[in-house]
């Protein structure tokens, strides 16, 4: 089964809308092909999905598939708080920075719902209540929820900028020249974040400076 990217995965298209792939090991390890957890809505209601990615040196389309055709496997209700706390587990051991970055249905399109929860390990580094600059992605607005905002000096003069609360800050991004909810975007979005943040909480002399 070739590697399919879980993204691109968006059957069963009756019932299922992915929102975010929340997990990939890719390509696998060599040992076993990569897997994939991603939440979504099943009929609208909140559901998470999990697949086999499948490996490039072999056919299909993956597991499970319908018909020669990617699909994912809907977990029970039962089995999603175990599976999305292991996954929570492999993210904080991955990068100690757990970014969702996703656009809700009640949302526009460019608008985007962002979250970041920091590790333990971050939030040693870094604080609790750190305060980072947001990255610099052209036009594009940042809005934090009510008490996860300050106002900081930068390098031009003073700048709205993001405040973690307990290692946890929430907001909203809105691309204004990218009308768009692809779920490409939002892991070109994620990864943007995720760098500048990891550059901003080991270097501190360049706090606001992007990918």
């Amino acid at each position: 089964m070739p590697y399919i990217d879980p993204a691109d995965v968006r059957a069963p298209r009756k019932n299922w809308t992915l929102l975010t792939v929340e997990f990939s090991t890719g390509r696998g390890d060599g040992t076993q092909p990569g897997w994939s957890v991603a939440t979504g809505l099943w009929d609208d209601h909140p559901a998470t999905g999990v697949r086999w990615n499948g490996q490039d040196d072999e056919t299909g389309a993956g597991n499970p598939q319908s018909r020669g055709h990617p699909t994912w496997f809907i977990l029970p209700d039962e089995l999603v708080e175990p599976v999305m706390a292991k996954v929570a587990k492999l993210k904080e051991e991955r990068d100690g920075v757990d970014c969702r970055v996703w656009s809700p249905p009640n949302y526009s399109e460019g608008a985007w719902k962002v979250t970041i929860q920091l590790s333990g390990e971050k939030q040693k580094i870094a604080g609790a209540d750190f305060v980072f600059f947001y990255p610099k992605m052209s036009n594009d607005m940042f809005r934090a929820k009510d008490g996860y905002m300050v106002v900081a000096q930068g390098e031009k003069g003073l700048e709205i900028c993001g405040k973690f609360v307990d290692g946890y800050w929430e907001g909203d991004l809105y691309t204004y020249n990218l009308h768009t909810k692809a779920e490409a975007v939002s892991n070109q979005i994620r990864e943007i974040i995720v760098a500048s943040l990891k550059r901003q909480i080991t270097d501190a002399r360049e706090p606001n400076v992007g990918p």
